[in-house]
């Protein structure tokens, strides 16, 4: 667990993009993180609501896609886009499982 308090370059009331530095909580760059970000205003303050978010560093791409029919699912190296074979699948909370072929995709029906 880490916690950070980082100082805004704006004005008060003028938005602002912050970068975060998650690298104290990956390992070798990659993991993954729940980041709740939160004003130190009074909590009084309309602006004291948390933004959380759950963020992944990873090296692999995920897609699918669904019909009536069947839901494809295929894995690509995020560094240059080619199909990833062997990644193992799984539809949760079904438990169903698959394993990417050939072509990096695997089909269920």
């Amino acid at each position: 667990m880490s916690s950070n308090q980082i100082e805004l370059k704006a004005a008060p009331n003028e938005m602002a993009e912050t970068a975060i530095d998650l690298t104290p909580v990956l390992k070798d760059g990659l993991g993954q993180a729940l980041v709740a970000v939160e004003s130190i205003l009074p909590a009084g303050d309309a602006l004291h609501n948390p933004v959380v978010a759950w963020v992944q560093s990873t090296r692999i791409g995920l897609d699918a896609f669904v019909d009536n029919d069947e839901l494809i699912g295929w894995t690509t190296a995020l560094v240059d886009g080619a199909p990833l074979r062997g990644v193992q699948l799984q539809i949760l909370p079904a438990k169903i499982e698959g394993r990417t072929g050939r072509t990096a995709s695997h089909i269920w029906h």
